[in-house]
């Protein structure tokens, strides 16, 4: 019981940690706290998506090959006792009067109740270990929605905007504007 209380809290220890470390980015547009959201705001959280989605694609790939590594650990400790046990009910039926053959099933079960806790082991470590790549898969699908959204709310920050007409005042050099003089519509006599 304390292995599986063990692996569960690893787990919960590892979501808790990728959350925060991939909360950044939905961080930066987030208005509870009553700020407005600015175009300012959108674009960096859009330059800052990139790396994120890197670093969540490599972590996701770097915990798909820990499964399969321990995928197939677990597959050669499997086979070995398979045969292990294979051959214990074969033994036993050939010692008995048993005019049948033994089934898979009954491999399979003997395998698991001779070898009850390594058996349970390895499965709570492929299960972690799924579940850690499933999360990681849930996590990317919501990142994606996320860029959707950054993306609807960078075009309709442009629509506002070019409705506004503060799109070409915003994009010039502030300093430029301050060292254009004035023009009038009628010449002034000096």
């Amino acid at each position: 019981m304390e292995n599986t209380e063990k692996i569960v809290q690893d787990y919960v220890d590892y979501v808790q940690k990728t959350i925060a470390e991939f909360s950044d980015i939905g961080n930066l547009i987030d208005d509870s706290e009553g700020e407005e959201i600015t175009p300012h705001r959108v674009n960096l959280a859009m330059s800052k998506f990139y790396n994120i989605s890197l670093a969540l694609t490599s972590e996701y790939q770097r915990q798909k090959i820990n499964y399969t590594s321990i995928e197939i650990d677990y597959q050669t400790w499997y086979d070995e006792k398979f045969q292990e046990a294979k051959r214990k009910v074969i033994s036993e039926y050939s010692e008995g009067t048993r005019s049948i053959k033994p089934s898979v099933k009954e491999f399979e079960t003997t395998l698991r109740t001779d070898n009850k806790e390594e058996w349970k082991s390895w499965t709570l470590r492929l299960r972690e270990q799924d579940s850690k790549v499933q999360f990681l898969r849930r996590l990317m699908d919501t990142l994606n929605k996320y860029d959707n959204i950054l993306t609807t709310l960078s075009f309709n920050m442009r629509a506002e905007m070019k409705a506004l007409q503060v799109d070409a005042r915003s994009n010039k050099d502030p300093n430029q504007a301050r060292s254009n003089k004035v023009r009038r519509k009628f010449p002034v006599a000096e």
